[in-house]
C-alpha cells in the first residue's frame, strides 16, 4: 500500500530534533542553529528580491535577460 518508509518518515516529522551524534554542547548547537536560521532568512529574502526585480523593457536584449538569470 505505497512506500511504508516514506509514510513512517512523514509520521515522525515534526516530533522533535533528530538524535545526531556530535561533540558540540547544547549551547553550541543552539548558537549555530540561530546563526544558520538568520543566514537562511537573509538568503531567501535576497532570492525573493532578485526574482521580483523588474527588468527594464527598453533594452533590445530584454527577452534574453530573464533566462540568463533564472
Amino acid at each position: 500500500m505505497g512506500n511504508t518508509k516514506a509514510a513512517t518518515q512523514m509520521e515522525t516529522q515534526g516530533k522533535g530534533a533528530l538524535k545526531t551524534p556530535t561533540d558540540l554542547s547544547q549551547d553550541g548547537v543552539e548558537e549555530i542553529t540561530n546563526e544558520l536560521r538568520q543566514l537562511l532568512a537573509d538568503v531567501f529574502a535576497l532570492y525573493v528580491k532578485t526574482k521580483n526585480f523588474h527588468w527594464p523593457h527598453e533594452r533590445p536584449a530584454f527577452s534574453r535577460l530573464p533566462s540568463a538569470f533564472g
